[in-house]
């Protein structure tokens, strides 16, 4: 699952350049492994990159082999943290960066974006599979995308980052569940057909 952090430094306004400047400027002192990416097909992380570019505009891309995550700068929201891996892992470095940038948050609202379904946590949870999937909770959408669907949580707000990522797992489990059963299904079919001949 992929986990996509939206963020913006507090007193600077949306679509700044100030804001990337800083970015620009931190980023690699941080993650002294990273490197910028000049262009989409230089990206190691393809599932990233096809993560954040649904329906988001390319500006900078940082990326940081190490810890596999990848930055994505200029946009209105300041900042994109996009990372494929358990939510655990990724933490440790969320805390680290919120002490070092005073990140846009309302104790009412929670982080502060330019749109309303990641205004909250500031996360969205995504997972891409073939399959619709009828019986999805209120809380997550299936959006139609190259040949598939892109399953990931409505809002971010009124609830917890925990609780949004164990719903997509849930989900990603029932559809896996669904497509074994579809397959035992098939697989018992044709042996019927098989042993009648």
């Amino acid at each position: 699952m992929i986990l996509h952090f939206t963020r913006n430094i507090d007193k600077i306004p949306f679509g700044s350049s100030e804001a990337t400047t800083l970015l620009k400027k931190t980023l690699p002192q941080i993650f002294p492994q990273g490197k910028w990416l000049e262009n989409l097909k230089e990206a190691e992380e393809k599932r990233l990159v096809k993560a954040y570019f649904f329906n988001e505009q390319v500006k900078n891309l940082f990326f940081d082999p190490k810890s596999k995550i990848l930055f994505c700068l200029g946009s209105f929201d300041h900042l994109h943290i996009l990372y494929d891996g358990d939510y655990k892992e990724i933490k440790e470095l969320l805390v680290h960066m919120h002490s070092l940038f005073n990140f846009s948050y309302d104790t009412n609202f929670g982080f502060l974006t330019t749109k309303l379904s990641t205004t909250g946590t500031g996360l969205k949870g995504k997972f891409f599979h073939e399959l619709h999937y009828p019986e999805i909770p209120a809380s997550i959408e299936a959006l139609p995308y190259e040949g598939g669907f892109l399953y990931q949580n409505r809002l971010a707000i009124g609830c917890l980052e925990t609780t949004s990522i164990e719903s997509l797992k849930t989900l990603q489990a029932a559809i896996q569940n669904h497509v074994f059963e579809i397959k035992s299904l098939g697989s018992h079919i044709a042996q019927q057909i098989y042993e009648r001949q």
